[in-house]
């Protein structure tokens, strides 16, 4: 009895093996739509486990992608089978990830020829570094992709990093602007494909072996033939390129000409023609401002004599006034004060006021040479503070009968 139950449980683990091959090559055999994986369908009724499916897409070394379960009966009991699953063999894995990064239709994976070398920018590194084994979909010169076409590339042994660019090529270097674009395979789910930008770098057709190039920082500098960066990018922009051992290139906002070292040579025509144009421009402006300097110096000593002359010609009108002053007549002094209030010994609150002595003529002896006054008020502009007057160290008090001459002191004012 237990023997012939061994034996139906092989003819049970035969029969779903080879309900599986049938299946999968089934699915084969209908092909499958670019970026899709093969597409198997369970609707024979029979439940097929997820596990066995696993294992038999190993034996085949089939990469396994999304899959739908359901559940059904199974000797009464219900039980969990696969109802839609994907999978694609390992060895079309290139070709898929290849329809995910190209985007133009005109080039096919199964056209793209091996052994393609070419120079690349890795920019972990700065340099240009050379790529001897990958696929192309153009021509080749010496060895190495010319002219325009797609690149792609990975590691046929582990299939873990993809690369995909393009672009035109000269002599394996990139021309003009060229995105390297990179992808790195999921295990778990190796139908997800998204590529990210990888190396970005800008490179300019060569000439008298050199050729010029700006990474992701916008300064631009020099590679050989040879993949080698003969002149690192420090430079704001390229003029001209090589010829005859010679570029022009701008640095530090100045056209210079370098040689091919990165030696500097001498500044271009056009610079020694904008530098001329820029001397002129600024010493023009300097007689500008020199002009204008000397105009307003003019005009402060015009202003300062005008001044000056209003200021002898007030005097006059002070003195002639006090010389024929007569008892009564009002003479005034103002005198400037501040009162400072300290806060916590560090903080100060400084206020200032204006006192003003008014007096009344006594007498005046010899035209105004010497008056006698009668203080009449003291005022201060700020009725919050209060100071006595002095004047030449006599306080001027309200009442106060004193001398003053008021000829030699112009602090005195009369109305």
């Amino acid at each position: 009895m237990k023997r012939v139950l061994l034996i139906l449980q092989l003819l049970l683990l035969c029969g779903t093996g080879f309900a599986q091959e049938k299946q999968f090559n089934e699915a084969l055999s209908r092909g499958r739509s670019p970026r899709s994986f093969y597409c198997y369908t369970n609707d024979k009724g029979k439940g097929i486990s997820l596990d066995k499916l696993e294992k038999y897409a190993k034996s085949k070394n089939y990469l396994i992608g999304e899959y739908t379960t359901k559940e059904i009966k199974r000797f009464g009991d219900w039980d969990t089978a696969v109802e839609k699953f994907y999978f694609l063999p390992a060895s079309e894995y290139p070709a898929y990830v290849f329809e995910h990064a190209n985007g133009n239709s005109n080039y096919k994976y199964e056209n793209l020829k091996n052994g393609a070398s070419y120079w690349y920018y890795n920019p972990y590194r700065g340099a240009f570094e050379k790529e001897p084994d990958a696929f192309w979909s153009g021509s080749f010169e010496n060895g190495m992709i010319s002219g325009k076409g797609v690149t792609f590339d990975y590691n046929i042994e582990k299939m873990e990093y993809f690369y995909y660019c393009e672009g035109e090529f000269q002599q394996g270097l990139p021309i003009g602007k060229t995105v390297i674009k990179r992808f790195k395979r999921d295990v778990s789910h190796p139908d997800k494909v998204s590529f990210e930008k990888w190396s970005d770098v800008t490179v300019g057709r060569l000439s008298d072996g050199m050729a010029s190039f700006s990474a992701s920082d916008g300064k631009w500098g020099f590679v050989n033939s040879n993949g080698e960066v003969a002149i690192a990018p420090t430079y704001d922009s390229v003029v001209k390129s090589f010829s005859n051992g010679k570029a022009e290139v701008v640095s530090n906002g100045k056209e210079i000409i370098i040689g091919k070292s990165g030696n500097y040579l001498d500044l271009t025509s056009r610079q020694k023609q904008l530098d001329a144009q820029q001397k002129a421009k600024e010493q023009q402006e300097e007689l500008k401002r020199q002009q204008e300097e000397r105009r307003k110096e003019l005009a402060r000593r015009q202003e300062e004599a005008e001044r000056q002359r209003r200021a002898a010609e007030a005097e006059k009108i002070r003195l002639e006034k006090f010389k024929n002053c007569m008892p009564g007549d009002r003479v005034f002094y103002s005198q400037e004060w501040e009162h400072t209030e300290r806060f916590l010994l560090f903080f100060e609150d400084k206020h200032s006021y204006t006192m003003r002595v008014v007096c009344f003529v006594e007498q005046n002896i010899n035209n105004g040479e010497r008056l006698q006054i009668r203080v009449g008020s003291v005022e201060s502009s700020n009725s919050s503070y209060y100071s006595t007057p002095k004047i030449d160290g006599i306080e001027y008090r309200k009442g106060d009968v004193l001398w003053i001459k008021p000829l030699k002191d112009n602090r005195w004012q009369i109305e």
